[in-house]
């Protein structure tokens, strides 16, 4: 049987990673970031005066795929980690056999093959200041050209259209903690009662919000 895959995306500061680090201690899944499969800061194409992190040229996807491939299929794959203020790759870890993996980051859902590899797709988003307000206390070396030069105009092309793409869209505005609970409980749902199925949650209360 198929390790359950759930993939979260969503703009920067939707509160993917930290609503999926709870989510992942919830409920005992494993937790892979799109973000450790960012390629060396030397090979970022360059957006005026800054290498560009949040385009899907800035990503090792044929790594990813075959990563969350093997994932799927229940196998011990190594993952990689990133240093992001060193731009480049850190230590190697691995991702056991587990029910559920959980995977989060902003261009999650770009790529079709990566996108079909998701039992549940789930969107977070968020008003703009409350992005906004995330990335600067989130960030230490937070730039704010870099975010309306390159993050706003990236979004806008890359991440806003696979919202359509989710099973389920969050409105991430509340609290972390509630968004995780809410979402682990979704999930729990979800892969108890069917692996693979069309989810519809039009009625629950996180959903759509």
């Amino acid at each position: 049987m198929n390790c359950y895959m759930v993939g979260v995306a969503g703009p920067s500061g939707a509160g993917k990673t930290s609503v999926c680090r709870t989510v992942s201690s919830l409920i005992g899944s494993s937790l892979v970031h799109l973000e450790d499969y960012s390629l060396e800061r030397h090979r970022l194409k360059k957006v005026d005066i800054w290498p560009d992190r949040d385009s899907p040229e800035s990503l090792d996807l044929d790594s990813v795929y075959v990563s969350l491939a093997g994932i799927r299929n229940r196998n011990e794959v190594m993952v990689p980690t990133y240093n992001s203020p060193e731009g480049k790759r850190g230590r190697w870890k691995t991702v056991k056999p587990s029910l559920v993996t959980v995977v989060e980051g902003a261009l999650l859902f770009d790529d079709p093959d990566i996108r079909g590899l998701f039992d549940l797709r789930v969107y977070l988003d968020a008003d703009q200041d409350v992005l906004l307000s995330r990335c600067k206390s989130s960030q230490s070396d937070f730039d704010l050209g870099y975010y309306e030069q390159v993050v706003l105009p990236a979004c806008k092309k890359y991440v806003e259209p696979t919202r359509a793409c989710a099973n389920i869209v969050i409105k991430s505005d509340r609290p972390i903690e509630q968004l995780a609970v809410g979402l682990a409980n979704l999930v729990w749902k979800y892969y108890h009662a069917s692996r693979g199925l069309e989810v519809h949650l039009a009625s629950c209360s996180l959903a759509n919000a």
